[in-house]
């Protein structure tokens, strides 16, 4: 399901339409029709955002069709660091990560200890980038803390690249569903000709392509003589853990 799909069903789910959409957000209705018509997989961040403002949810929504916090669960002090992360651009956001990261992966800062359940970990990355080669023996068990997400999780790869952005970063680690196949517009961890990439997936008719979002690339269509596999279906990331670079 492509980020069009998605913002048609949450148009519907919250009883508006695409023109008062546009008077709230501020992009043009032209553009929303545009991104519904063509389940676009590819939108530009900016617009994530004002739409994910304008229709509650957090950004995951737009990627994984379900979102992690609504703006009704959060206290008045973590609204308003919301608002404050929101008016950073793109580096900004990114201190921001490695400093709560880097203060999350000291127990002297945690609340609760959680308790850890084991995964697989890829040493080396799935690239967000251009490939790179994914090997079965390097990898090693990484303790993750124990929750709904990280149970259905058979393994877990570091990003390497960007071409994933704005949703997944470099370093970030992804929970993968180990599975063979998965669904068009979902995001999968592939082995293309022997290298190892973190993509979308596009597939309509003999039309097969892995998709980055970041908008600076381009896709990369799948020929005949293509060997590719699919290790597995991307979950989400894995949330301040800090975790040695291979």
């Amino acid at each position: 399901m492509g980020i069009g799909t998605t913002l048609q069903l949450l148009i519907e789910k919250q009883h508006t339409n695409v023109n008062e959409l546009a008077r709230t957000t501020g992009i043009s209705a032209q553009t929303l029709y545009s991104i519904i018509k063509r389940d676009n997989m590819k939108v530009g961040f900016d617009i994530l955002i004002r739409l994910s403002d304008a229709l509650d949810v957090d950004i995951d929504y737009f990627c994984h069709g379900h979102s992690r916090l609504n703006r009704s669960q959060l206290s008045v002090s973590e609204q308003e660091y919301l608002h404050k992360f929101r008016q950073l651009n793109l580096s900004g956001q990114r201190k921001v990560h490695a400093y709560t990261d880097d203060l999350l992966a000291n127990p002297l800062y945690l609340l609760i200890q959680p308790s850890c359940i084991q995964l697989d970990f890829y040493m080396l990355p799935a690239s967000a980038g251009t490939g790179i080669y994914l090997n079965d023996d390097a990898k090693e068990m990484l303790d993750v803390p124990s929750n709904a997400l990280t149970q259905k999780a058979d393994f877990a790869v570091r990003v390497s690249g960007n071409s994933m952005e704005p949703f997944f970063f470099d370093g970030d680690i992804l929970l993968v569903q180990s599975q063979t196949v998965i669904e068009h517009g979902e995001i999968g961890i592939f082995v293309l000709n022997g290298e190892g990439y973190v993509k979308r997936l596009y597939r309509k008719g003999n039309d097969c392509r892995l998709i980055s979002l970041n908008l600076d690339y381009d896709d990369i269509i799948i020929e005949d003589l293509d060997t590719l596999l699919c290790r597995g279906k991307v979950l989400g990331k894995l949330e301040n853990l800090s975790v040695p670079q291979a």
